[in-house]
């Protein structure tokens, strides 16, 4: 074969592999009706969505790829040549140094952290904030309404909270940012001295031994758990509880009923209002359906499910509860001594004999319920849906969303896995039969 000859082999070869696609990373939309893909192409990489004309870049960052709630809006970080930009609404913003976190509101607002030239900025809806020192990694936190913005910067050798753009007093650390359910007051803990702080508002709560966590109730109300002279204790709008070993998390129902669930002498114990439950040897999170009270317990080789005091089935495990939005409608999965795995749904109990743990979601009217399970095969995992297997897991595009969030904690994981599961169920077509009017669960 002549020398040539060969040239123009070899320079095909290096065309054709030039033009090879690569998908980079694939997924949908939360009501799973667009799709979007990062394609890597003659060293570039191009994002498209749906059907519409690739954009081409020369990098796409996996983990800034976001879709409002509502799935109108997509927002991510590009390279292009004069730098890095955030792409929102097919709109490019202008280049940045780098891109750090970005993220939709509750109501579908965009918030993003931008590098200036080796300093930082916040920017909200295109509007870009003063420039910081540092602007403190997962600290954007949006108020339930989606209206006011908050977040941690760094500044000298301390840290601030600046809230809808007024910076709040400087401290040695800062966390846990939160806001009421209405979205009136900012919380957060503070060190300064060496010694732990609550900020509530303009208030400084404290200082505290040690505060382990602390919840935000509806009409000012307030939730703290300190660790003090015996113990752990739980301080409820000022009320301190008496000393227990350990004390789980404050819950407060819409109408400011609290509840947590507390151990003493290897026994634990749920606090309704002041009110004790008989003694379990575990409890699980509790939960507030309308103004019920649901929560996993144990007690020895038994498990089972309590609603408003009353003690459901007894099984060998209970898995996560889950609720309806309205609270009309109670799931979970259940394992019974005698019979299989069982997706039990306002009460009845549906066989699922190969159920996913984690998985189980239920409608957003609360009749019908989805989890993963096994088929009978025992080869694939699919979508069961009100006990009828619909269609495979697509691992790759599960795989794809843990990416944009790969040093979440395992919870944050599971939450995403639901979320997949959700969309799938809503997608689903419902049964034209199921419109009655919500009513509350019972236990079988």
């Amino acid at each position: 074969m002549s020398g040539s000859r060969w040239v123009i082999i070899l320079l095909a070869l290096l065309a054709s592999a030039c033009s090879m696609r690569h998908r980079v990373w694939y997924g949908h939309s939360p009501d799973r009706q667009h799709r979007v893909e990062v394609i890597e192409q003659g060293g570039h990489q191009h994002l498209q969505i749906d059907n519409e004309p690739p954009r081409r870049y020369l990098g796409v960052v996996i983990e800034t790829i976001h879709f409002s709630e509502d799935s109108k809006r997509l927002a991510y970080a590009a390279e292009i040549d004069s730098g890095w930009v955030i792409v929102v609404d097919s709109t490019r913003s202008r280049p940045w140094t780098g891109i750090g976190e970005v993220l939709f509101g509750p109501d579908q607002r965009l918030a993003y952290v931008a590098n200036d030239s080796g300093r930082w900025r916040v920017v909200l809806e295109g509007a870009p904030s003063p420039l910081y020192k540092a602007v403190m990694r997962g600290s954007l936190t949006f108020s339930p309404d989606g209206r006011r913005l908050a977040f941690v910067v760094a500044e000298g050798d301390g840290f601030r909270v600046i809230v809808d753009g007024e910076p709040g007093p400087l401290y040695q650390a800062i966390g846990a940012l939160r806001f009421d359910p209405e979205g009136k007051r900012l919380a957060y803990v503070a060190k300064r001295d060496g010694q732990q702080y609550l900020v509530l508002g303009k208030e400084l709560l404290g200082p505290f031994l040690s505060l382990a966590d602390f919840t935000l109730g509806p009409d000012g109300r307030l939730g703290i758990l300190i660790r003090g002279e015996g113990g752990w204790h739980a301080m409820v709008d000022g009320r301190e509880s008496e000393a227990f070993d350990n004390i789980n998390a404050i819950h407060f129902s819409q109408a400011g009923r609290h509840a947590y669930a507390a151990q003493r002498d290897s026994l634990w114990l749920v606090i309704l209002e002041g009110e004790r439950s008989p003694p379990y040897t575990s409890v699980g999170e509790l939960v507030f359906a309308r103004e019920l009270l649901a929560y996993q317990a144990g007690l020895g080789k038994d498990a089972f499910v309590v609603v408003d005091g009353i003690r459901g089935p007894s099984l060998q495990r209970v898995g996560r509860l889950a609720i309806s939005a309205d609270g009309a409608h109670l799931a979970y999965l259940g394992q019974p001594w005698e019979g299989n795995l069982s997706v039990f749904h306002d009460g009845v109990a549906h066989p699922v004999s190969r159920a996913l743990d984690g998985t189980l979601v239920l409608s957003d009217d609360g009749r019908r319920w989805a989890c993963l399970a096994l088929n009978e095969s025992g080869k694939r995992i699919e979508v069961v849906i009100n006990g009828e297997f619909r269609r495979p897991f697509d691992f790759e595009e599960m795989t794809a969303l843990l990416v944009l969030a790969p040093e979440a904690p395992s919870t944050r994981h599971e939450t995403m896995l639901r979320r997949w599961v959700k969309a799938e169920l809503e997608a689903s077509r419902a049964d034209p039969a199921q419109t009655r009017a919500s009513e509350p669960f019972r236990h079988p």
